[in-house]
Order: structure tokens, then sequence, then C-alpha cells
């Protein structure tokens, strides 16, 4: 079983409250109880046989509670044990992809947001941005909220190889491109 459909069962047991629902079914049987041992003295076998029967089912409740539990640890200790494959296993498709990524394909890349958000976004920036507080853009590409951080100072551009700024760099004019920070930093 995949590591994701360990954790989706994992998230179902969780959203599934096993107290709640013992409490939904026992109510009745309960009250059921009650009656029969307020009349206990008509019948007293019987009376007897419905308590006993009950105890028994809500021992039984409980095992079932606990096996519920159970199965739940079990399923968080594999996550656990798997975390760290799952992490170098992530490790090494990322350094294969970087390695394979071209300059076109890496630029052409665009945040996924909608026009509403993106709205939202730029006037986000517009209103946080001041010349006292300095900015930071990693990996640029063709985004064009980068407009909107050009009140911070100083205003850094990180990505992994130089080309790969020059497309959001050369939007500016050579003064403003002589203010900007950039930094090429290696993701691996």
């Amino acid at each position: 079983m995949k590591l994701s459909q360990v954790v989706a069962y994992l998230n179902l047991l969780d959203s599934l409250d096993v107290a709640t629902e013992c409490d939904i079914a026992t109510g009745p049987l309960k009250h059921i109880t009650h009656v029969v041992n307020d009349h206990s003295q008509m019948y007293p076998g019987l009376a007897s046989n419905i308590s006993k029967g009950f105890d028994d089912l809500q021992q039984n409740i409980s095992k079932f509670s606990n096996s519920v539990e159970q199965l739940r640890q079990e399923l968080r200790q594999e996550i656990q044990n798997r975390d760290a494959e799952y992490l170098q296993l992530s490790e090494e498709i990322w350094n294969d992809g970087i390695k394979y990524d071209y300059k076109n394909i890496i630029s052409s890349r665009r945040m996924r947001i909608d026009a509403k958000d993106d709205i939202m976004l730029r006037s986000h920036l517009r209103n946080l941005t001041d010349w006292r507080l300095p900015g930071m853009i990693i990996r640029p590409g063709l985004e064009t909220f980068i407009e909107d951080m050009v009140p911070m100072d100083p205003l850094y551009i990180i990505d992994h190889k130089p080309e790969l700024m020059e497309p959001s760099v050369s939007k500016f004019t050579p003064e403003y491109q002589r203010r900007l920070r950039k930094y090429v930093i290696d993701d691996s």
C-alpha cells in the first residue's frame, strides 16, 4: 500500500468518533436495561440475564474501541517508519528533476492562481511593501507580482541559475537592475 493510502486511511479513521458511535448504539439498550432493573422483582432471573448481557456488551464495545485505537497506532507507526524512505525518494526525484529542467521549462512555469486570488495577492503586496523593509523572491520566473515588490529595499532575487533571473530582472530599467540583489543558490 502506498504511503498516501496509509495516511488517507488513518485520516478516515481519525474522522470517526468511536466513543460517540458506541454511546449512540448503547443508549437505547441502557434505557431498556434500566427499565428491566426497575422491575426486577417481577422476573429476577431474566433481569439479571439482561444486566449481565448489557455488561458483556459494554466489555465487547470496550474491546472494539481498543482494537480501533490499536489500528490507529499501527498506522501511525507505519507512517513514521516509512517517513525516512519517502523523504529520501522525494529528494532523489527532486535532484533528478533539477538535472533535466531546462531554462525554458523552468522559466515557463507560472504560479497557479485564479484572477480573484491574484488581485488579492497583489493588493496585499502593495499594502505590505515599504522601502524600510527587505524583500525576497525565490525563483521569480515570469511572474508579474514582482513589480508590486519594487518598493522593498533591498529586493533579493534568488534562483539556482543566473539566466533564470534574467526574464524578471530585464523588465526593469538599468538603474533599478543595479539595485537588485541577485543571488544564485544551489537547490540541492
